[in-house]
């Protein structure tokens, strides 16, 4: 038995090729319907490519000894049933996504600003070093106001001055800003 598995942005595909002893081949080619990776359209074939395998050695010895009519009702049959193993494989690989979106969400901590929030932003490019400082250079700069909450993520801010930044930036480049001890000691006095 010979398979292999494909997949695209939107669509895979799976082939078998059957060949028996005396040299006969018996090819098979089917569209997944579900998304997936290249990996899984493979053991996808591989599972159908052994229940055609397996399904073929029952039909010879079973094709022998039945009547047409008996066979094309017990065709019938198996593709019902193996439509439903593929559904059923599929609802197992769906589970396993959302279990690792799960898994991945735990991890992830959201950020989010309001208007006129404080907050630090990074030192784009990240990485960038000051040759002043080495591996001392700062990380973040600022003190920069959230002037704009833009939607999925992203912000405009502007300077303590009041002047606005000429691009938004990426939500995931910014902290927030607490004020240290003596910050807080100079706003009593």
């Amino acid at each position: 038995m010979y398979f292999d598995g494909s997949s695209a942005e939107f669509s895979a595909g799976a082939g078998v090729v059957v060949e028996t002893h005396e040299g006969q081949k018996f090819q098979f080619a089917f569209q997944l319907h579900f998304t997936c990776m290249n990996n899984q359209a493979e053991c996808e074939a591989l599972i159908v490519g052994l229940e055609i395998l397996q399904e073929l050695v029952a039909r010879f010895a079973v094709q022998n000894e039945m009547v047409a009519d008996d066979y094309t009702q017990e065709m019938i049959q198996e593709l019902e049933e193996l439509d439903q193993e593929r559904m059923d494989t599929y609802n197992r690989m769906e589970a396993q996504k959302k279990a690792v979106a799960r898994a991945y969400n735990k991890r992830l901590k959201s950020k989010s600003f309001a208007e006129e929030d404080l907050v630090w932003k990074a030192v784009l490019p990240i990485g960038t070093k000051d040759r002043r400082f080495g591996k001392w250079s700062p990380r973040w700069e600022g003190l920069f106001i959230i002037d704009q909450v833009l939607g999925k993520g992203a912000y405009q801010l502007r300077d303590q001055d009041g002047e606005l930044h000429a691009m938004p930036i990426n939500g995931q480049f910014l902290k927030k800003y607490y004020p240290t001890t003596w910050e807080m000691r100079v706003q009593e006095l």
